[in-house]
C-alpha cells in the first residue's frame, strides 16, 4: 500500500465490514 486513493479506500471499508 502506497497511494491512498479512494477505491482502495472504499476496498478496505468493504473488507473491513465483511470481517466483521
Amino acid at each position: 500500500m502506497g497511494l491512498i486513493m479512494p477505491l482502495e479506500l472504499g476496498r478496505l471499508r468493504i473488507f473491513l465490514r465483511e470481517n466483521t
